[in-house]
């Protein structure tokens, strides 16, 4: 069980809802949103921003994504931290 409780794409509303459904557009799969921006359910301005701040980091320019993916996956095992 996740230490934040998050509010589920089904139960969500207005601007979270339309969060839910920029994410699931930006971010695959479509069909659920990553659970680091179900975490930001509760602040849904926090969650586009965090979203859009993510594409821009995983545009591919003197980096693949798959790259960045690495260096993410190495940089959280070197803080102990989930991935």
């Amino acid at each position: 069980m996740a230490r934040i409780r998050w509010i589920e794409q089904g139960d969500a509303t207005g601007e979270l809802a339309d969060a839910y459904g920029a994410i699931r557009q930006a971010w695959p799969p479509p069909d659920d949103a990553a659970e680091i921006f179900k975490a930001l359910s509760h602040r849904p301005d926090y969650m586009t921003a965090i979203s859009q701040a993510a594409s821009i980091a995983m545009t591919p320019r003197a980096l693949t994504s798959p790259q960045h993916e690495m260096i993410s996956l190495y940089v959280s095992s070197l803080s102990e931290c989930f991935y």
